[in-house]
C-alpha cells in the first residue's frame, strides 16, 4: 500500500523505556500546546475547525491523504463510520470526514484539556459517558443541531487491525433515528502515532476508502440494516 523505504521512524523511546510515560505525557503535551496556540488564534483570526489537523499532518508528520476509491465524500450523509487504529486516528478523521463531530468520552477532556476546549469553540465535540442513554441523547442533540458526525463503530481502538463485528448500541440509535450513513474507512493510520508500541512516523500516505451512501429509512428492521452495514464494511476493510 505505501512504499516501506519512503517510512521515516522516530521513536520516541528507548529500548529501556517501556514503560510508555513519557510517550504519553509527549504526546498529550504536543496536542495541548498546538490547539491552546490555535485557540488563542482563533480570538483574532477565522479559522476553518480542521486548519489544525491539516497542520498536524503536513508540517508535523509530513504526509498526506490519499483517496483511492471511487466515491467521495457524500455530504448528504448525517453519520460517518470510521475504523479506529490508535490515537493518530483523532488527526486523521476530521479531515476525511470534512470537520464531522467527534463523540468522545469525558476523560479525553481531562486528558486533553486544550484539545477540547478548541472543538468546544467549533462545536466539533460531544461528551458522552458509557451508557446507551448518554450516547442516545448525544444523537438527538446532533440531530437538532443538524450536525454530521463520526461514530466507530467497532466500540474502541483497534490496533490489531482484525476484522470485528460491529457494535449493536450505536448502530441501533443510527436506526431509530432514520439516519443516513457513509462508511469511512483509513489505512496506516496508525502509521502516524502509535502509542501501543510508542512509535511515530513520517513521510506516510494515508489511504482513504468511501461507501456508497446507505439509508437506513430503506429497512423495514433493524436487522436488515445491521447487516448491510456489516457487509459494507466486511467488503472495505481488507487488509493489506
Amino acid at each position: 500500500m505505501y512504499k516501506k523505504e519512503k517510512i521515516r521512524k522516530y521513536p520516541l523511546s528507548t529500548e529501556k523505556n517501556r514503560n510508555g510515560l513519557f510517550d504519553i505525557l509527549f504526546y498529550v503535551i504536543i496536542m495541548n500546546l498546538l490547539c491552546f496556540i490555535f485557540l488563542i488564534k482563533s480570538f483574532f483570526f477565522k479559522n476553518k475547525f480542521i486548519e489544525i489537523n491539516k497542520y498536524l499532518l503536513k508540517h508535523i508528520c509530513q504526509s498526506k491523504i490519499k483517496i483511492k476509491s471511487k466515491k467521495r465524500l457524500d455530504i448528504n450523509a448525517d453519520v460517518y463510520l470510521v475504523n479506529h487504529t490508535t490515537s493518530g486516528d483523532f488527526i486523521i478523521d476530521p479531515i476525511v470526514t470534512n470537520s464531522s463531530c467527534s463523540i468522545s468520552r469525558k476523560l479525553v477532556f481531562i486528558v486533553l484539556f486544550f484539545t477540547s476546549l478548541y472543538c468546544l469553540l467549533y462545536n466539533k465535540i460531544k461528551f458522552i459517558t458509557i451508557n446507551r442513554e448518554s450516547y442516545g441523547y448525544v444523537i438527538r442533540r446532533c440531530i437538532e443541531e443538524k450536525e454530521k458526525f463520526l461514530y466507530y463503530p467497532e466500540g474502541g481502538r483497534n490496533p490489531n487491525k482484525e476484522k470485528l463485528k460491529l457494535r449493536y448500541g450505536g448502530l441501533q440509535e443510527i436506526y431509530n433515528k432514520k439516519l443516513k450513513i457513509q462508511i469511512v474507512i483509513s489505512y496506516n493510520k496508525d502509521k502516524i502515532f502509535n502509542e501501543f508500541k510508542y512509535e511515530v512516523y513520517k513521510n506516510v500516505v494515508i489511504y482513504t476508502y468511501y461507501s456508497k451512501l446507505i439509508d437506513s429509512c430503506d429497512y423495514e428492521i433493524f436487522d436488515d440494516f445491521f447487516n448491510e452495514v456489516q457487509k459494507t464494511w466486511d467488503e472495505m476493510y481488507i487488509i493489506k
